[in-house]
């Protein structure tokens, strides 16, 4: 979940405002067993799974940071809320002109 709010931070700007309701909601499958052995901290260096770990979160953080941009540009208008795409035609690969702002 924590990473995931690094990638809505990538993707979000300005983020976790007071009125905004910005959350993310993760599951562990339990697939996997932790690494076990001493740690350092929170760090456990003799297990290079727990190293790749830090991958998965990079990861994790790119993926809900895409998925964000992915949404914003496929959605479509709704009634008066223009959408990012119809807005902004070229950013969605969609032709047209989009409408000034003082006729919504």
């Amino acid at each position: 979940a924590g990473a995931g709010h690094d990638g809505m931070a990538r993707a979000i700007a300005p983020i976790h405002q007071y009125v905004d309701g910005d959350v993310v909601f993760a599951l562990a499958t339990g697939a996997r067993e932790l690494p076990v052995g001493d740690a350092v901290g929170f760090i456990r260096p003799e297990h290079t799974r727990f190293v790749d770990l830090g991958t998965i979160i990079a990861a994790a953080a790119d993926v809900v940071a895409r998925a964000i941009v992915n949404g914003v540009l496929a959605a479509t208008s709704a009634g008066d809320m223009r959408s990012y795409g119809d807005q902004f035609p070229s950013s969605a690969g969609r032709r047209g002109t989009a409408r000034s702002n003082a006729t919504v």
